[in-house]
This record gives structure tokens, C-alpha cells and sequence, in this order.
């Protein structure tokens, strides 16, 4: 667009050094001349005045360009910050939450690990047809099964959360 303007403002530019010439030359009425020359004065003010208005319309749209793509700049930092911080607020919530099951996965372990010594046989005499079992074995038993109880409430609680 701006190529074409000034291939026009120079075609008009030489038709008017044309007309001039071919004006001015043959005739020599003063009047003319000077009728012409004004005319001449007013098409290259007027021609200035739009050049500028022009000039004034182009840098309004480069401002206003400007203004929008430091909007959208604007949005987009906007939107990347809360993006970075959604991120930050899962990623503490991961960690949380892994802290969590690594808590519930050592409990569990502890507890497995004390039924497993619980289950283990211990080196008391087995006890046979003619023997008497000892009273121990009796109050083993029973709070080995109430510890049973207990580690597996604890575990139905880690399997369904």
C-alpha cells in the first residue's frame, strides 16, 4: 500500500512538472499565470495535509498494535504464572500425598513385621499326647490374637482409604 502511494504521488508529481511546463510556457496573460501557480500552491498544501493525516492514521495503528500485543504478552504471562503456579501447588500436593502412603507403607511394614514375629514358632517344646501345655502358651495366644485384630484394622484402613 505504501508502494503504491508514492508511485502515485510520483506520477502526479511528474504529470503536474508536465503541466506546468506546458502551462506556463505558451501563454504569458500574468493572471493565468498566477491562477495557476495558486492552484498549483493549494493541490501541493492539500497534498501535504493528507500526507500527514496519513502519516498521524499510520501511527495511530502501529500504537494501537503495539497496545494489543502487549495485551496479549500480558495474557500470556498471566496465564504461564498460573500455569507454574497450578504446578507447584500439585507438585506439593505429590509430595504430600507420597509422604503419606510412605508413612502408611511403613506402618504396614512394621506390622507385618511383628505378625511374622508373632507367627514365628518359638523354640518352646512342642507339646505331645501325654504333655500339659504351659499357661504361657494360653496368654500368648490370646494377645497375639487381639494384636491380630488391631494390625488389621490398620491395614483395612491403608487398603480402602
Amino acid at each position: 500500500e505504501h508502494l503504491s502511494e508514492a508511485a502515485v504521488r510520483d506520477e502526479v508529481r511528474r504529470q503536474i512538472v508536465s503541466e506546468r511546463a506546458t502551462l506556463i510556457v505558451p501563454r504569458h496573460d500574468e493572471s493565468i499565470r498566477k491562477e495557476v501557480f495558486a492552484a498549483l500552491e493549494t493541490e501541493g498544501k492539500m497534498r501535504k495535509a493528507s500526507e500527514e493525516r496519513i502519516q498521524l492514521d499510520v501511527r495511530s495503528l502501529l500504537k494501537e498494535e503495539r497496545s494489543e500485543r502487549e495485551r496479549d504478552v500480558d495474557r500470556l504471562r498471566t496465564r504461564i504464572e498460573t500455569a507454574e503456579q497450578s504446578i507447584f501447588v500439585d507438585s506439593g500436593r505429590r509430595e504430600e500425598r507420597d509422604r503419606d502412603i510412605l508413612s502408611a507403607v511403613k506402618a504396614v511394614q512394621e506390622d507385618l513385621n511383628l505378625v511374622k514375629a508373632q507367627l514365628r514358632p518359638s523354640h518352646r517344646p512342642m507339646s505331645g499326647p501325654g504333655s500339659v501345655a504351659s499357661p504361657r502358651a494360653g496368654s500368648t495366644s490370646g494377645s497375639t490374637s487381639s494384636r491380630l485384630g488391631s494390625v488389621s484394622g490398620r491395614l483395612a484402613k491403608i487398603v480402602r482409604p
